[in-house]
């Protein structure tokens, strides 16, 4: 139940809610040496928020998606995000194993659900504006862990 996209992807992603038992969606781009992505995903809306098997989701170069819910995807181990300009919103689900994540801008709001922050990786901080929300009563152990301490941490409503 893997959906892999190795040579890019134009239209949309639309009705991918409805594969119930989707485990990994590989939309990772290629880099060649001379600094150039070799593919890239023109889909702008993604719905992953009914895929309650989701494993692992890479999304690379992806430059018109601008809100990702992963609310529900309570089996999400490995997420990775990057080069995805137009980004604006990340809700990330409770449990959450890896995230990575870099050259994504425009991105303003992230919430997180998990009570004990994600192990995370960023490779970029151009959006350190960004605003985490994430529960109440995670809210200083948010901002004691280095990653997640360089943004705006607030909690969730």
């Amino acid at each position: 139940h893997t959906i892999k996209f190795e040579q890019g992807l134009n239209g949309s992603l639309k009705g991918i809610e409805r594969f119930s038992n989707l485990e990994v969606l590989d939309c990772e781009s290629y880099y060649w040496a001379s600094g150039t992505w070799y593919y890239t995903f023109s889909f702008s809306e993604l719905n992953l928020q009914h895929n309650v098997k989701l494993k692992e989701l890479w999304l690379h170069t992806c430059p018109n998606v601008e809100y990702i819910n992963l609310q529900n995807n309570i089996m999400l181990n490995k997420l990775s995000i990057h080069d995805c300009d137009k980004l604006q919103t990340l809700i990330l689900p409770t449990t959450l194993g890896e995230f990575s994540m870099g050259e994504c801008e425009w991105l303003q709001n992230k919430k997180c659900y998990a009570e004990n922050p994600p192990q995370c990786s960023i490779s970029d901080f151009s959006f350190r504006d960004c605003k985490v929300y994430v529960p109440a009563t995670s809210l200083e152990i948010y901002k004691k862990t280095t990653t997640w301490s360089q943004f705006e941490i607030l909690p969730l409503d």
